[in-house]
């Protein structure tokens, strides 16, 4: 009888444990246009792209227009809730059970354990004034950006301080969304250095305003704002001689704060500067890869580990054998092998879509401009769809007019290409040197604001050619 009650007592804790950590998510949706919700988990550094974060639940509406989502949480993290044509970022706390509704307008309330602070950062998330979207580029007037951001703070902090007020939000998340603020403010001060304006050229109560940040004062790897400052003021730092490329992150312990500041200067440089800094970045990965403790932080390193693997490789024999595309033009299935054929001796550009894919279109429909660039350059556009229904495919292509070098990829995202690449999300675009080796696995999108970027890349493409090996032979 005793071992009996011991091992029911035993199943109880594990399993009222196990509840413990559970997180529970209903709610309802008056707004037609949102029939589901995700929610991801996605590692808090600069540079990633949906393919690096995790789907924790997912949630169609149901006849009554009820969404329910359960998934498990060991430890407080801020994950994304994302609805059509919006994305909310949210620190959950394993045990939370929470209720929303979503009205007509797109407004979403909670309800529920801790729906105070669900509120609050939704809340900011919908009014324009308080979310602190500011833009400055090189011969905009510095002291009315000044302006706006001190105006922007002074408003926002009044803005919690009312709200927690009337809320009661416990006093130490009022304490820690302050310098939240605070940092924001700080890394909003930054941009017009980062942008290349002269620290000497800043007004002087411009500079009075501006603060340091270092890595001790910074409460821990979700204080997201905090560690975007830390992260600018790095690459100033370096840019300015004050600092190494990658700080001092990789002496002394290195705990995980260091490790997280470190991955954001890994994914800024190899987004901005990859051919410039390889093997200094090569050397950073291995550091922060070996001692990250989060498995969404390691798994994001161990991406861009096997990122630069592919990085002036050409494609293996399995690849280009096996990986099957239907051609638009003549309903003909190729290879890889047959497709690389037909652009022997030239820079490629790889642009993965779908028909269904709201992103993609819109950078399809915003290409004029890089489309003449890469045709000026005799660079082609190769489209290749991951399409599962073939007759949206050929729709979507003719109603775009993206007709020419247009295939569709077998087995969308489970070929062996895609797997190869890591294609999990898309739009993803991919740029070849003219021997087809992989220069840029996630280059820029055809879009005007990425002419600048695209340009260097095939600009230092033309640099390198001379020095680059003969043709291979497929």
């Amino acid at each position: 009888m005793l071992k009996f009650l011991f091992s029911l007592a035993l199943f109880f804790l594990s399993y009222t444990g196990l509840f413990a950590d559970t997180v529970t998510f209903r709610g309802i949706s008056h707004d037609p246009k949102m029939g589901s919700l995700t929610i991801v988990d996605f590692p808090p550094i600069t540079h990633t792209n949906p393919s690096h974060g995790v789907t924790l639940a997912k949630a169609n509406r149901d006849a009554e227009n009820r969404l329910s989502l359960r998934f498990h949480l060991d430890s407080e993290r801020i994950l994304q809730f994302k609805m059509i044509g919006r994305t909310l970022s949210l620190p959950v706390y394993p045990g939370d059970s929470i209720q929303f509704e979503i009205a007509a307008d797109k407004k979403i309330t909670f309800s529920g354990k801790r729906s105070g602070t669900y509120n609050y950062l939704a809340q900011i998330n919908q009014t324009d004034s308080l979310k602190g979207n500011f833009y400055f580029k090189l011969g905009d007037d510095l002291a009315a950006y000044h302006a706006q951001i001190k105006t922007w703070f002074e408003r926002r902090m009044n803005f919690l301080k009312q709200y927690g007020k009337e809320h009661s939000l416990p006093r130490d998340y009022i304490d820690a969304e302050q310098s939240e603020i605070y940092s924001q403010m700080q890394s909003l001060l930054l941009v017009p250095l980062i942008s290349g304006v002269k620290r000497n050229d800043l007004p002087a109560v411009y500079q009075a305003d501006m603060q340091p940040i270092y890595i001790d004062e910074i409460s821990g790897p979700y204080s997201r704002y905090a560690m975007r400052q830390l992260y600018l003021q790095d690459q100033l730092n370096y840019k300015e001689g004050k600092g190494e490329l990658f700080g001092d992150y990789q002496s002394g312990v290195p705990d995980q704060k260091k490790v997280l500041a470190l991955s954001n200067l890994i994914g800024y440089y190899t987004a901005t500067a990859k051919d410039q800094y390889q093997s200094e970045l090569e050397g950073a990965i291995s550091y922060a890869r070996e001692h990250a403790e989060d498995p969404l932080w390691f798994k994001y390193l161990d991406r861009l580990a096997q990122d630069f693997q592919l990085l002036k490789n050409t494609f293996p024999q399995n690849i280009l054998q096996q990986a099957s595309l239907l051609r638009l033009s003549d309903s003909t299935e190729i290879s890889l092998v047959d497709l690389l054929k037909a652009h022997e001796g030239s820079p490629i550009y790889i642009d993965f879509w779908a028909s269904w894919c709201s992103p993609c279109i819109e950078n399809i429909r915003n290409a004029k401009e890089v489309k003449a660039y890469l045709k000026e350059i005799n660079v082609p556009i190769v489209y290749i769809s991951v399409d599962e229904n073939q007759a949206k495919w050929v729709a979507s292509a003719k109603k775009e007019q993206i007709e020419e070098n247009q295939y569709l990829l077998k087995d969308d995202t489970s070929s062996p290409l895609a797997k190869f690449l890591g294609v999990r999300a898309i739009p993803r675009y991919i740029i070849l040197d003219s021997k087809h080796r992989v220069v840029d696995d996630n280059a820029p999108g055809p879009i005007p604001s990425a002419m600048k970027n695209l340009q260097a890349i095939f600009n230092k493409m033309e640099e390198d050619k001379k020095a680059a090996p003969k043709i291979i032979a497929y």
